[in-house]
């Protein structure tokens, strides 16, 4: 659990220092933006990736957030972008801690899962004058 935690984290940390310093990082080359505001996105599901759940609604929440600020951005002559920012804001915080929030519970979930397939075992058994193969479950 505690790998789920800290690739949702550190990814998520990871990317917004590398936004914050894009100016810096960059050097004119123009693809640190773009890549880091998708990792930015991205990041706060990996614990989730981990737990073999790979998109979540907290996701969708973040994806959420790119409509008002694509329409600020756009900056239609009605628009409150300001508004819309904050918005924009408001939904993908909301999206961030949520899938941190929610990955120690998906994790403890996919590791039930997993126990309940690992509690099958094949053993060889060897008796007086007969072997085979003994078959042991748990429910």
């Amino acid at each position: 659990m505690d790998d789920a935690i800290t690739l949702s984290v550190g990814g998520t940390a990871a990317s917004w220092i590398v936004l914050l310093f894009a100016g810096v990082i960059d050097e004119g080359n123009n693809l640190v933006v773009p890549l880091a505001g998708i990792s930015a996105l991205l990041a706060p599901s990996f614990g989730h990736w981990y737990a073999g759940t790979p998109f979540t609604g907290w996701f969708g929440l973040r994806a959420a957030a790119l409509v008002p600020l694509v329409m600020a951005a756009s900056s239609c002559g009605e628009c409150d972008t300001s508004s819309l920012s904050w918005i924009a804001l408001a939904l993908y915080a909301a999206g961030t801690v949520g899938d941190i929030a929610t990955t120690p519970a998906d994790v403890r979930r996919h590791n039930e899962e997993r126990r309940t397939l690992h509690d099958l075992t094949v053993a060889p058994m060897i008796h007086r004058g007969a072997g085979g193969i003994m078959l042991g479950a748990r429910f």
